[in-house]
């Protein structure tokens, strides 16, 4: 289980159970909307939000976040694209 850094809830951990916590340190966000990619495109940060997309044929995008990625829909990688989430 990884925690809301930003929840100030106790949460309750049952037997077999382990949680990561406050392990990165000035972490930011990066939100991605609405974008079409011609070309490649490289992107890195902590947490990552992309949605309403599309990635064009031969161009190749990289989303590399160290804690979450969320592919929110429509999205869409066209035929002879690529897609890399690290």
């Amino acid at each position: 289980y990884v925690l809301n850094l930003f929840n100030t809830e106790n949460y309750n951990f049952n037997y077999g159970q382990s949680a990561i916590m406050n392990i990165y340190n000035n972490c930011s966000n990066t939100n991605i909307a609405n974008t079409t990619f011609n070309n490649n495109a490289n992107f890195k940060d902590c947490s990552i939000t992309i949605g309403n997309c599309i990635v064009k044929n031969g161009a190749k995008v990289i989303i590399d976040a160290c804690e979450t990625t969320t592919i929110n829909g429509p999205f869409e990688i066209k035929i002879g694209s690529s897609l890399e989430v690290k």
